[in-house]
């Protein structure tokens, strides 16, 4: 019954030690998660910025409609 017991309870403190590891884990993949957001953000913004930017220069570089 002792060494069952303790089986019992090195078991619990392996589970134990795997779930703060495992949670360890989850919170660094949820950080770079966010830091992969804010950057998608900002190449968002800097794309837009670009097609806005191209879009009006190609308008002014058009040749004239008699052309």
């Amino acid at each position: 019954m002792q060494n069952e017991l303790v089986e019992l309870q090195s078991r619990i403190s392996f589970q134990e030690d795997t779930l703060l590891q495992l949670n360890d884990v989850m919170v660094r993949q949820q950080q770079e998660i966010d830091e992969l957001n804010r950057q998608l953000v900002v190449l968002k913004q800097l794309v837009r910025q670009i097609i806005d930017e191209t879009a009006g220069s190609a308008a002014l570089d058009a040749p004239p409609p008699h052309y």
